[in-house]
């Protein structure tokens, strides 16, 4: 089988030039996934929308209490 379709079809290939993709690729797709995530968590947390300041809060209430709505 090894001499008709190579080293591919072996469960555990020999490490060499040609079978080297077989062997890195699971650990660069866990590292670039891992990248990936970081990456998203750094946004998330930047993009998180900043508090109210007492002045917005104040306006905010004056607001919902002039249509009525701090009521319900």
């Amino acid at each position: 089988m090894v001499q008709r379709y190579g080293e591919f079809v072996l469960l555990r290939p020999r490490f060499g030039v040609h079978t080297a993709l077989l062997w890195l690729a699971p650990m660069l797709v866990v590292g670039l996934g891992g990248l990936g995530i970081f990456g998203a968590l750094r946004r998330r947390r930047a993009a998180a929308s900043p508090t109210l300041s007492d002045d917005e809060a104040k306006a905010i209430t004056a607001l919902l209490a002039k249509t009525g709505a701090a009521e319900r």
